[in-house]
């Protein structure tokens, strides 16, 4: 479980202007989740090292802006350390085996998947607004595969 720090509503950790609540206010659902939790599978994942303190099990330093400062991330918090890579975003890019190197041991990319998406749509309506049709230069998904995709032969 990945608990946040910032103010309700949270913001993308690579926007400007996020504010967090004060430390001690997260220490203490830090504590609160750590002792009530029931299976060592249950991993809480909370930022910076007074939140290490206050056992959370991987530490999360959103958005370091530069290879330099992730290095210090990892020199400065003895704990497993989590990566958020967001294409565009403010943390430069890495390879899994570059984050290895560095002192992370998790990485999510959360944008890769809808940044895709939109590109794709992007291409496929400018293709029908272009030509009134679908052309061959949409490649697009199979119908029939997509169907056994979603399970519709199970309906």
């Amino acid at each position: 479980m990945q608990m946040e720090d910032q103010e309700f509503p949270k913001k993308c950790g690579h926007t400007p202007f996020r504010r967090v609540i004060p430390t001690s206010d997260m220490q203490r659902k830090i504590e609160v989740a750590s002792k009530t939790r029931k299976s060592d599978d249950f991993l809480i994942i909370a930022r910076a090292k007074a939140y290490r303190d206050a056992g959370a099990d991987v530490i999360f330093v959103e958005s370091p802006e530069s290879e330099a400062e992730m290095v210090q991330v990892a020199a400065e918090v003895k704990a497993p350390l989590f990566a958020n890579m967001v294409n565009g975003g403010r943390t430069p890019l890495f390879s899994a085996e570059k984050l290895h190197e560095l002192g992370y041991s998790i990485a999510m990319h959360p944008a890769v998947g809808f940044l895709a998406v939109a590109q794709a749509l992007k291409t496929a309506y400018g293709d029908l607004l272009a030509h009134g049709e679908t052309t061959g230069a949409v490649d697009l998904y199979d119908f029939a595969q997509m169907n056994k995709l979603l399970g519709f032969e199970d309906i």
